[in-house]
């Protein structure tokens, strides 16, 4: 099995750019601009395909390195895998959070958004974001967007030990398991919701819960590992170039033309985005290659870019605001906030794995499992 899987961050650069450019238009429309607020309407739900793209990527790379520790050395090592995941994902995330605390409390630039109150700290602190609907009065000011780094954590937490005792075909199995039940339940909870929602009131609260807790495509990220690691028969329909073809054009159309398919939605697109994946990764033949120099370091500090563009953009368009460049900005449609926000986003994103994130990588225990330092950085 290898120890690096070239073009991974070169998908990762173009989801975390997609979900920026949403946003833009999202906090450029919370903050005042109506017709930023009428673009970010129209493509919201691309924002949410990009994430849809990371959580593909997670199940696929986190299955992959357990696999690989699993045929090295025989085992999981549980302890190591959990403070490798806490160095990489904690340092920034309660750092942004105490950042947000302090600017909430000492500045006005996020005077627009709901305060970061107690039950917000709470549901941040605990990665339950996702339950929100069902914790009154959750405020998380400008990181409504830490709501997917509660669905990467609760996979981190049950699958690394389930799948330390599952057969080759249990691992399948239960990604199966969860893809199907995940969708049935999500529908028959929507169903309710539309139909006896006075019957059942708390049906709209678990409808927000599981289109927001997108199990399924972690699972088919799974998947995508399993039949690679076994080298599955399946995988030749996966790199079948009119397949390929036919999946760059779905993430074309996502971009110009947003749609969105009743029922199983967001498992069609994680299917879409598995394709990507293993092709890029795995196929010599691949039709496009993602390993270009500039596209794999956005892809290697693409969690820095998105845990910071939410909390920077607002900071970005208050600077705009004294010093007179919203209305240039609000008449080119933001597109001059658009190329500053990517640009300073991009840096601090480099400048914080450079200099912060880099630092706790290296404390990460040694043995063998170190080789897969390559894989998820």
């Amino acid at each position: 099995m290898k120890n690096k899987l070239p073009g991974l961050n070169g998908l990762r650069a173009i989801a975390a750019s997609l979900v920026l450019v949403t946003h833009v238009f999202q906090i450029a429309g919370d903050m005042g601009d109506a017709r930023a607020g009428d673009i970010f309407r129209q493509h919201a739900v691309l924002g949410t395909e990009m994430v849809n793209l990371f959580f593909v990527i997670s199940g696929f790379i986190i299955t992959y390195i357990l696999y690989k520790e699993k045929n090295e050395t025989g085992a999981i090592n549980l302890y190591q895998f959990y403070v490798k995941r806490a160095l990489r994902i904690w340092p920034l995330y309660f750092g942004i959070i105490l950042i947000v605390f302090v600017l909430t409390r000492t500045t006005r630039l996020y005077e627009a958004f709901p305060e970061l109150n107690r039950n917000g700290l709470i549901s941040l602190t605990f990665f339950i974001l996702t339950f929100h609907t069902f914790i009154s009065q959750v405020g998380t000011s400008v990181l409504p967007h830490y709501w997917s780094l509660s669905v990467e954590e609760q996979f981190y937490i049950f699958w690394p030990p389930l799948f330390k005792f599952l057969s080759k075909k249990g691992v399948l199995i239960f990604c199966l398991i969860i893809i199907s039940g995940m969708a049935v339940v999500r529908n028959v909870n929507e169903y309710l919701n539309v139909h006896y929602s006075s019957q059942f009131p708390r049906a709209k609260g678990l409808d927000t819960l599981f289109c927001s807790s997108m199990f399924g495509s972690v699972a088919i990220g799974a998947i995508g590992a399993w039949m690679l690691v076994h080298k599955n028969r399946w995988l030749s329909y996966f790199y079948n170039r009119y397949l390929q073809i036919g999946c760059w054009f779905v993430l074309l159309l996502m971009l110009i033309h947003p749609f969105h398919l009743r029922f199983i939605h967001f498992e069609i697109t994680a299917f879409v985005s598995l394709v990507l994946v293993l092709n890029v990764t795995s196929n010599g033949k691949s039709l496009f290659r993602l390993d270009q120099k500039w596209l794999d370091r956005t892809g290697m500090i693409s969690y820095g870019i998105y845990m910071f563009h939410w909390p920077l953009i607002p900071v970005i368009i208050f600077v705009f605001k004294e010093t007179g460049l919203w209305s240039f900005s609000t008449e080119a449609r933001q597109v001059p906030l658009l190329l500053v926000s990517y640009l300073l986003t991009w840096v601090l994103a480099w400048y914080s794995y450079r200099f912060v994130e880099s630092r706790f990588l290296r404390m990460r225990p040694a043995g063998r499992s170190a080789k897969h330092v390559a894989l998820t950085s």
